[in-house]
């Protein structure tokens, strides 16, 4: 008898979770030299003529998200104790429902942009829990579901073309983590998304409301999908409910 309601969480990791303030190299045309600076700044000067990635090449810009040599572990720890001194701006708006998930055993997954590999996000996420339960805000490591979606080994493994937007390889990555989660005693699943850009958001909303027109699921399990855009400040929730993918 299907008689269990189940909630499920996908999270974005800068500028969701934490805000590791980390830096992104750009070229400038007019002084002629590459530049160092933060997420934030970043957005606005790539869409000036003035600045370009390095070697035209945003892999490149973006080297320091997808070092190796446990450099993510690093930086994880280290935004983590700066948020338990004080400095609150080192976690973002959806860490308090991560936590949540965590402490109520939901399934959990981690859809990111970032290029490391699996194994440094389970070593440095590992990390993370030791010093979680070391200050008793989770009782218990979870277990999580990795997506570097800028990751080429990655790609290759789940069959996705990397020349494949960002936004759609979210997308293709959270419908494979909403068929890997769902039982078939639950009789509704509530699935949250949470994302700093606007543009993997309501990706993410038009591939679901596609793949439901064409989903012929005659399980009866009733899914509410809950989307979260944090990148403006307040976190703006759209939700609606449909079908398995």
């Amino acid at each position: 008898m299907k008689n269990t309601e189940y909630k499920a969480y996908c999270f974005d990791l800068d500028e969701n979770l934490f805000n590791t303030w980390e830096v992104i190299f750009l070229w400038d045309t007019q002084e002629n030299k590459s530049i160092k600076v933060n997420q934030h700044d970043y957005y606005h000067l790539i869409k000036e003529k003035r600045y370009t990635h390095l070697d035209d090449d945003i892999e490149t810009s973006m080297m320091n998200f997808r070092r190796g040599n446990w450099y993510l572990r690093d930086n994880l720890a280290y935004c983590y104790v700066k948020s338990r001194l004080g400095f609150t701006e080192y976690l973002w708006p959806s860490w308090d429902r991560f936590v949540t998930a965590i402490n109520n055993n939901c399934p959990i997954a981690i859809i990111t942009a970032r290029g490391h590999s699996i194994e440094e996000f389970q070593i440095a996420f590992d990390a993370l829990f030791e010093l979680m339960m070391n200050d008793w805000i989770i009782k218990n490591k979870p277990e999580i579901f990795f997506y570097p979606v800028s990751n080429r080994d990655f790609c290759k493994k789940m069959n996705i073309a990397w020349e494949t937007k960002v936004a759609d390889k979210k997308a293709i990555c959270f419908k494979d983590f909403l068929n890997k989660i769902a039982k078939q005693d639950w009789w509704k699943i509530s699935i949250w998304f949470s994302d700093d850009s606007m543009v993997n958001v309501m990706q993410l909303m038009q591939f679901v409301l596609e793949e439901n027109g064409k989903s012929e699921d005659s399980s009866n399990v009733e899914i509410e999908y809950n989307f979260y855009d944090t990148g403006r400040g307040t976190p703006q929730c759209l939700k609606f409910k449909g079908k398995l993918l």
